[in-house]
């Protein structure tokens, strides 16, 4: 939504739709940080350092905009578990190992927005590549190579209060993971996940002991803005999205560990009034289902290799839905701000292990306050400070149960179920936590149109309650920029 209404503003012409002067604008930039501590969630290290190099350039040409930014990062992640995939929430279905180590992960990052104007009428295409090569460094090793595509036409309206910007297209991402042993003095176990902690475990070997994981992805987003003039206007974003994925081993032998389908819908609104008031609304939800097939190992009569066969449609088994809403408001003085806000989020998962059900559920609300001041206010530079508090309390939650369909007696404990990595998890989300934060933004102007900018943040959180009581979590990150 920010780069469409970046197009929006670089075509706004005063008096109407009339060609703008030839314009270019560029900004390289570096960000670093770096985050330890034991209040952290099972698939975070113990000390995380995340590092961003980046270059932007928009050119207006007439009536033709050109923009786009290309962004290198490497991050590093000591002590890190589970950590199969490079995003472990996206799937229900994973494979791991539980052996602690270094994660590295470099990341590059790419798009090209081009955009025409035509009276009031903006035309023009967003197209967006992520790659990705995440490893670790310990027995059991994993590589992990991610590849994200996605390509979206746009159409955009601009009127003289009235600006409108719809996107729709298709992302297109891909996952391989592979595992390695490189001492094997000692035998090492991966974990096949699913569901809620469920599992199988298998001793390593490196005959097979690859994933492919292949999903898409259709969204459509919609930005619509009102000005009613003197620094009051309203403004709308909503997005609807609907994928789903698959795994796959890599090789011939046709196994399939499960498909993911999803679905999500986010909504905001921005109020402004007189320039100075500012209130911002937001709602959201997001489901998954999750299916398996029956499958069976037969021999190929042509190729004499053993492969999978599916038999059925694929059944339910796993159900996840999100659900946030958020209000927060913002008051501008002549040189200091305040805010206050407050949100609300339910999620709840189930799978389906027959004849038991395993189930989970968390509502927690979280209220927020802070503003800033201007220290330094003046033609070169610039210097603020912005300090925050936050908090988290557990408003209702089950950290796990289960159920059992019909008569059927099952004996507790008798479902291979991690309990442990279970419970520490959910202890990181459902845990009542307090923190603050300190961030300082300073602007030093050099010639017209050209600028620095430095960042520094300082940012505590702790956990009040469950396991991780008193354990808490500190991030420190700094940026600097250059536009020019």
């Amino acid at each position: 939504m920010i780069k469409l209404l970046l197009i929006s503003l670089l075509f706004a012409a005063p008096g109407g739709p009339a060609p703008l002067a030839d314009t270019t604008c560029t900004r390289v930039s570096m960000e670093s940080s770096v985050a330890a501590g034991d209040y952290r969630n099972i698939f975070d290290g113990s000390t995380e350092s995340v590092n961003r190099l980046g270059a932007s350039a928009s050119r207006r040409l007439g009536d033709f905009l050109l923009y786009g930014n290309f962004n290198y990062g490497y991050d590093l992640s000591y002590g890190t578990r589970w950590r199969g995939w490079t995003d472990p929430y996206e799937t229900p279905f994973m494979v791991c190992d539980s052996i602690p180590g270094t994660v590295s992960r470099e990341i590059y990052d790419m798009q090209a927005v081009v955009a025409y104007k035509a009276g009031r009428w903006i035309f023009g295409a967003d197209l967006a590549y992520t790659n990705s090569l995440m490893a670790k460094r310990k027995d059991l090793r994993n590589k992990n190579t991610r590849m994200d595509f996605s390509a979206a036409p746009l159409l955009g309206w601009e009127g003289e209060r009235l600006k409108a910007v719809f996107k729709a297209g298709y992302t297109r991402n891909t996952e391989r993971v592979e595992y390695m042993q490189v001492d094997a003095s000692t035998e090492k176990y991966l974990f096949d996940l699913y569901g809620l902690w469920l599992y199988n475990v298998s001793g390593f070997s490196s005959a097979e002991n690859r994933r492919q994981k292949t999903g898409g992805t259709v969204f459509a987003d919609l930005s619509l803005g009102l000005d009613f003039g003197g620094g009051s206007s309203v403004s709308y974003s909503g997005s609807l999205c609907r994928g789903s994925s698959v795994q796959t081993e890599t090789g011939y032998n046709n196994l399939n560990h499960g498909t993911t389908e999803t679905f999500c819908f986010r909504n905001s609104l921005d109020l402004v009034l007189s320039g100075r008031h500012f209130l911002a609304l937001a709602a959201d939800m997001s489901q998954m289902r999750g299916l398996r097939a029956v499958q069976r190992q037969e021999l190929d009569p042509d190729s004499k290799i053993r492969r999978w066969y599916s038999y059925g449609d694929p059944s339910d088994v796993y159900w996840r839905e999100t659900y946030g809403v958020s209000a927060s408001y913002l008051y501008k003085g002549l040189n200091w701000e305040a805010f206050a806000g407050l949100s609300w989020t339910r999620a709840s998962h189930a799978y389906k292990e027959y004849p038991v059900l395993f189930s989970q559920d968390l509502t927690v609300l979280s209220p927020e306050a802070g503003g800033s001041v201007m220290l330094l206010s003046g033609r070169a530079s610039s210097l603020k400070l912005s300090p925050s508090i936050m908090a988290r309390r557990r408003l209702s939650g089950d950290p796990g149960s289960r159920s059992v369909s019909g008569d059927i007696t099952v004996e507790q404990g008798q479902e291979s179920q991690l309990s442990s990595p279970m419970a520490e998890e959910y202890s990181f989300w459902s845990a009542d936590a307090a923190g603050a934060a300190l961030k300082a933004d300073y602007i030093r102007a050099l010639t017209p149109g050209k600028a620095l900018t430095f960042s520094a943040s300082v940012k505590d959180i702790m956990a009040l309650s469950g396991t991780m009581k008193n354990n808490n979590r500190l991030t420190v990150t700094i940026s600097a920029g250059y536009n020019f």
